[in-house]
């Protein structure tokens, strides 16, 4: 039986290019973005079990960072940790999950942060700062990883190699620059503005 993707590629030339990197980041964003949104229409329902959700992994965090050391470098490694642990094993397991795991990462993370963000009373500003300093790094490893990890869906095994070198040779770096800049750069900019 012929596999989807080998029909593809043998019938419509052109799926490498409906497949690329910069298509899939793009459908990634938008897709987050319309999920922010409808989070921030749905905040009256949503902010409060978000919160008490992000208090939760807040506490865990603070109870790390207590029995490891209360350093702003602890702090770096255990952001770091969270967020390239979950992007990535989005991203892998997508093949086996049949895309769910990129659905469910864009669903939860979109819904969340329209959400807070909507149900957060401070200037537009004051949020849009607090959220983009280090945003733009773990958006753009997001969208990344979920363009990765559409491409290990639908491309040929023997393609997957050099997607996995990507996923760690890009999306590692840029997570590194967001954890630090989330630890170090988001507190000032916020008390500056705040």
């Amino acid at each position: 039986m012929t596999k989807p993707y080998e029909y593809l590629d043998s019938k419509i030339g052109r799926i490498k290019g409906d497949i690329s990197t910069n298509n899939l980041f793009w459908l990634g964003a938008i897709t987050f973005l319309t999920l922010m949104f409808l989070g921030a229409l749905l905040s009256d329902y949503l902010f409060y079990p978000f919160a008490k959700a992000l208090m939760l992994i807040i506490g865990s965090m603070d109870w790390m960072v207590e029995v490891t050391g209360s350093s702003d470098l602890t702090q770096a490694a255990l952001i770091f940790g969270k967020n390239f642990l979950a992007i990535t094993a989005c991203a892998l397991l997508a093949r086996r999950t049949r895309g769910i795991s990129l659905v469910l990462i864009l669903l939860v993370n979109g819904l969340m942060i329209g959400a807070l963000l909507q149900g957060i009373e401070a200037s537009g500003m004051y949020k849009f700062l607090g959220v983009m300093t280090h945003g733009v790094f773990e958006f753009t490893a997001l969208f990344l990883g979920v363009a990765y990890g559409i491409q290990l869906l639908l491309l040929p095994e023997r393609k997957h190699a050099a997607i996995i070198r990507k996923i760690f040779y890009v999306i590692f770096p840029l997570l590194v620059v967001a954890a630090a800049v989330e630890v170090y750069v988001t507190p000032l900019v916020i008390n500056k503005i705040g």
